[in-house]
């Protein structure tokens, strides 16, 4: 007689929900839970359009998942606590907790790190990036902004050559941290990873980019009036 057993069948998860990733929190539907046996994700998007970024964990990355939240149905939702580096420590996914679970359990993904590890990776956090940096990109921000308004036509020449100059400095270093490495370095502290904040500059570039384009349609019909 044979008296081996067989492996349960597992279901691929897949939920769509909110999220909130780090300090940056997206609304239903813009997130979207998806798990098998091997690997379980947390993907986001900016407008439902154009993904912001995919959180990846394998088992041995997440010590648990568990129910969080204190408003029923408005603040419900699970967190993942993970041992990454790659990502924020905080990943929320808002949905209806039991049934995300259960769903989670069917598709054989079984947390298996070591709840030692989070206390080391946490001492590690905070925010990520360098504040001079930050600092001195607002001082330039302002200051473009503040001499605009000093000019004695500030109304009548809006946007004026000094905003779109500021606009256009947002955007340029926006979409420079999105793209070369080596900005990214000296932008982020220590061992900190750029995926943590992937979406604020995603975010930034795509705003920025609107105002020039306005700005700049806006100047040009001034121009050739």
């Amino acid at each position: 007689m044979n008296t081996s057993s067989t492996p349960s069948p597992t279901t691929p998860c897949h939920v769509r929900g909110g999220a909130r990733i780090g300090f940056v929190n997206y609304t239903w539907p813009l997130a979207t839970l998806e798990c098998d046996a091997a690997h379980l994700s947390v993907a986001t998007t900016m407008f439902g359009l154009l993904e912001t970024g995919r959180h990846r964990f394998s088992p041995e990355q997440v010590v648990a998942i568990e129910p969080y939240g204190g408003i029923p149905v408005l603040g419900d939702g699970i967190r993942i606590r993970h041992t990454s580096t790659e990502a924020p420590e905080k990943i929320i996914f808002w949905c209806n907790p039991a049934s995300t679970l259960k769903a989670i359990a069917n598709a054989g993904f079984i947390p298996a790190g070591k709840a030692s590890e989070l206390s080391s990776v946490g001492k590690s956090r905070g925010f990520p990036l360098r504040i001079v940096p930050i600092l001195v990109a607002v001082a330039i921000w302002n200051a473009l902004f503040i001499f605009q308004f000093l000019q004695a036509d500030a109304i009548t020449a809006f946007p004026g050559p000094l905003m779109l100059a500021a606009v256009a400095f947002l955007f340029g270093i926006s979409a420079a941290a999105l793209r070369f490495p080596g900005f990214q370095a000296q932008l982020l502290k220590p061992g900190r990873s750029f995926e943590e904040v992937r979406p604020v500059f995603l975010l930034l570039t795509v705003i920025s980019g609107l105002m020039l384009l306005v700005f700049t349609l806006l100047t040009a019909a001034k121009i050739f009036r």
